[in-house]
């Protein structure tokens, strides 16, 4: 079932053409998002995907640690995103998408 859910997003990456933007930037780096105190246990969990156009945009991708939890939160910083002028900020999700199986 993990090795299915892990072919799974490859094909989701390659049809979207995403990266994980940290393990591009970090090719030799082990570093992971998740521990576990007992039995001692580091995993790799959690990522950042971008779209390979998008890759020279980003300034910044670090893991640092989270407090109150096992993970740790990813940063991303993004080129120009300050240059940008953005209108209002306001999003509502429709839950009712919730409810439709496909």
């Amino acid at each position: 079932m993990y090795s299915q859910a892990i072919k799974n997003l490859e094909d989701i990456c390659l049809e979207q053409d995403l990266v994980d933007i940290c393990r591009i930037r970090n090719p030799t780096e082990r570093r992971f998002t998740c521990r576990q105190k007992s039995p001692i246990s580091q995993r790799r969990l959690d990522f950042r995907l971008v779209s390979a156009t998008l890759q020279e945009d980003v300034e910044s991708v670090d893991i640092i640690p989270s407090t109150k939890s096992d993970h740790s939160a990813i940063t991303l910083g993004l080129n120009g995103i300050d240059d940008s002028k953005g209108g209002p900020s306001f999003c509502k999700f429709n839950f009712t998408l919730g409810n439709d199986n496909e």
